[in-house]
């Protein structure tokens, strides 16, 4: 009974212990279920929430949906380890231009310094799902505290694609908005400027009239150009009350005979103490007017110095009236001369474009296409007669005999011409198909041809004026196309040929040489430790050869612009636009103390592979946490890194859309960006040519932006959409 009662009493014991335990249990459910409540009503715009121990680095899942299904299996078959979690999901679900910021930005140490003071931090990004659709997600990391007293970090995931595009489409509404203010400034501004300018002229010929009261003929001539002012006033104050009707699309078209004369002679007038003051002058060709216009050029240039004429004694053609204005425009010192046809089927509207081109490829002839679909639809080119189509394409067949060179509209007569490059102004012909010659002999002498996509309009037949004869001009274009082709098969071709020869004989022995260079270097760093020093005179050697071979290419000239004095000398970042092959020695020859980041294929290449790589030229599709060695290295050794942030050569030449790798490491490492711009070696070896060309090559040096280094800049993204 004893015995009975004592193993009763120790059951009773048990039994109010385990009682106890399931309370403890119970109360410790309800407070995780609690947890959880709070977690889900704060975290309601989180898809995923998760805790990270600092100590041991494990990650703890609260919450998650099918976007993050895959972390889920990566934590079944592996420890939940922060590191190798990342790694994961950065490789798998990340967009391929954000996977080195996330890999930065998403380090334990970088996060630990993010969030002092309780400041959450937040990293956006692009995210990938299964079927390659792109949306903008973000991560934000907070502090936290156990009862423990363990410190972590709580990471929660959401969708910001929505918001982003809705913030995205206000921007761009306030930018439009922005606009509509800003096209209205400037139609006041040029609307008060082009009153000013009549007034004044009223105001300055009353001021003549005063001092020479008694003079009746010098009064008579001053009243009669104070009516011609007061007549363009009135239009001008006319025009501007007729905005309304503009905007409600009832205007109408009043369409009346003017004399070419007159309103040569009214616009001298007007404008004349304006382009006094502003040192201008008209140059007018007057190819045989009958119509009075040479009297009035005479008169013009005999009592103002700002009107200058040359005057043909016949009408001598569209080609010689082009030459002889050309050959004036490059006495008076101007590089560029844009043709535009008076006929009506260009828009004016699209010289901007031709100044946009000739700032990127300096140097060359810039031809509009009028056949772009875009363009050249039913409604704007379906007045094109058959002839004037055949006889396009036509011309564009013998070009290409002719140069070697593919262009869609050789016909158009929207140019931009660098006057210094024209070639054969003496024997170009005289009508209209001297344009074709004039590319022609241009592209002989090595200078570059670009189109562009303008804007045309084809009048209805009964309202186009023509001077094409179809016998007689067909007959004469076919007469010179042969006479141009029969050139090309002596000169132009072997020309083309023997340059070919040379410059594959000069990449042979290039070849050679760098086969043989590279065993040396590869033979002397194997028997010498490279030490910095070593290190330093090789890149000193590097920069040598670099500016002796940019310097010395056939036919190519070489400048360095560096007007803010840059020395290169303290770490930092530099940028630079990528066009060609030959970018590498632009950018070597500028100091010894650079580390290029390059693309795999470049740091194996077996042309010069291993000597970027004794260089320390680092790989950019290596492992991240080597790179990011290696950059560490390179600063701490007073190098600083080169990036193209096209990641790709241009064969537009246009700069292309910048990644923010580099801007990344910039705002990471504190470092100044250094920009450099090159210009003319995408003309010069384009992406899509195997041969040199004659041109130019420009590398200037900008100042440094100091935005990543003081953190002025805002974040990687907007500095690298802003340079």
């Amino acid at each position: 009974n004893a015995e009975l009662k004592k193993n009763y009493e120790g059951q009773q014991s048990a039994n109010e212990k385990l009682v106890k335990l399931n309370k403890s249990l119970d109360k410790a459910r309800n407070e995780y279920k609690e947890q959880l409540a709070v977690i889900n009503g704060l975290g309601k715009e989180y898809h995923t929430l998760c805790l990270i121990r600092k100590s041991n680095r494990t990650v703890k899942l609260y919450r998650f949906n099918n976007t993050t299904i895959g972390i889920l299996l990566k934590m079944a078959r592996d420890e939940a380890r922060y590191d190798v979690l990342r790694q994961f999901y950065i490789s798998k679900f990340v967009a391929i231009d954000d996977q080195v910021m996330m890999m930065q930005s998403t380090d334990l140490e970088v996060i630990h310094r993010e969030t002092e003071g309780d400041v959450p931090y937040i990293v956006n990004y692009h995210r990938v799902d299964a079927d390659g659709n792109i949306s903008y997600h973000q991560l934000t990391y907070a502090r936290a505290i156990s009862e423990d007293g363990e410190e972590g970090y709580v990471l929660g995931f959401r969708d910001i694609d929505q918001t982003i595009k809705r913030e995205k489409f206000l921007a761009d509404a306030l930018a439009m908005a922005q606009r509509a203010n800003e096209a209205k400034t400037i139609f006041l501004n040029n609307m008060s400027h082009d009153i000013r300018t009549p007034m004044n002229a009223i105001i300055g010929f009353t001021d003549m009239m005063e001092k020479n009261i008694d003079n009746r003929e010098r009064v008579l001539e001053y009243i009669a150009k104070l009516k011609s002012s007061n007549s363009y006033l009135l239009d001008l104050i006319n025009n501007v009350l007729e905005m309304s009707r503009i905007e409600s699309g009832k205007v109408v078209l009043d369409e009346s005979v003017q004399s070419l004369p007159d309103m040569l002679e009214a616009l001298s007038i007007i404008f004349e103490d304006l382009l006094k003051n502003k040192n201008l002058e008209y140059i007018f060709v007057n190819d045989g007017s009958t119509d009075g216009t040479e009297e009035i050029l005479a008169e013009l240039s005999a009592r103002e110095s700002i009107v200058e004429s040359i005057t043909h004694p016949r009408n001598m053609g569209k080609g010689r009236a082009l030459c002889s204005g050309f050959r004036r425009a490059l006495e008076e010192g101007f590089d560029y001369a844009i043709t535009i046809d008076a006929d009506g089927q260009h828009n004016a509207a699209d010289i901007p474009l031709f100044l946009k081109a000739i700032e990127q490829e300096r140097g060359a002839i810039v031809v509009g296409n009028r056949f772009h679909s875009k363009n050249f639809n039913p409604e704007r080119g379906g007045n094109m007669n058959a002839k004037s189509k055949f006889a396009n394409r036509f011309s564009n067949f013998w070009f290409l005999i002719q140069t070697g060179i593919a262009i869609p509209d050789t016909q158009t007569g929207y140019r931009a011409y660098p006057l210094a490059k024209l070639r054969g102004l003496s024997i170009i012909t005289a009508r209209y198909e001297s344009e074709l010659e004039l590319l022609v002999y241009a592209a002989w002498g090595g200078v570059r041809i670009k189109s562009i996509d303008v804007d045309v309009y084809y009048p209805p037949k009964e309202e186009r004026v023509s001077h094409f004869r179809p016998a007689a001009d067909f007959a004469r274009i076919s007469l010179l196309n042969t006479l141009l082709t029969t050139v090309a098969i002596i000169y132009a071709w072997p020309k083309r040929v023997l340059n070919a020869i040379l410059q594959v004989t000069i990449f042979i022995v290039l070849f050679l040489l760098m086969i043989v260079g590279q065993f040396c270097i590869a033979i002397y760093f194997t028997l010498f430790k490279g030490t910095p020093e070593r290190k330093l005179r090789y890149h000193k050697l590097i920069q040598s050869i670099s500016r002796w071979l940019i310097t010395h290419i056939p036919g190519v000239k070489f400048n360095f612009a560096n007007p803010s004095g840059e020395t290169f000398d303290t770490p930092s970042v530099i940028i630079c636009n990528h066009q060609s092959h030959l970018d590498l020695l632009c950018v070597m020859m500028v100091s010894p103390k650079i580390v290029i980041v390059t693309k795999q294929w470049v740091w194996r290449n077996p042309f010069y592979g291993v000597a970027i790589r004794y260089a320390d030229f680092i790989n950019s599709n290596g492992n991240y946490t080597q790179m990011e060695s290696r950059i560490d290295a390179a600063l701490q050794s007073g190098y600083s890194i080169l990036i193209f942030p096209e990641g790709t050569r241009s064969a537009s030449m246009e700069v292309l859309r910048f990644h923010k790798g580099a801007f990344q490491i910039a705002c990471t490492k504190h470092l100044p960006i250094i920009p450099l711009v090159i210009r003319g070696a995408g003309e010069v070896l384009n992406k899509r040519s195997l041969f040199i060309k004659r041109g130019a090559i420009t590398l200037e040096a900008k100042p440094r932006y100091m935005g990543a280094a003081d953190g002025t800049g805002g974040n990687a993204r907007e500095m690298a959409k802003s340079m």
